[in-house]
């Protein structure tokens, strides 16, 4: 299985869409998203809140001559 190297998650196509959370966590957004999300719930019952949000973009890799 390979890993992401910008998000630490399992190999994915197209940008990761991150969050930093009140306490200092960073997570996928999906994870707040989700009707069922962990971090949705502590979302609402207003145990954390998002403090920022963004895009993380792949760098191409440059090949030599």
């Amino acid at each position: 299985m390979k890993w992401c190297n910008l998000c630490g998650r399992q190999k994915h196509i197209g940008p990761c869409d991150m969050a930093t959370l009140s306490d200092g966590r960073i997570v996928h957004v999906s994870r707040i998203d989700k009707d069922s999300g962990d971090v949705r719930q502590q979302v609402q019952k207003g145990e954390v809140k998002v403090a920022n949000r963004w895009l993380i973009r792949p760098t191409k890799k440059k090949r030599g001559r």
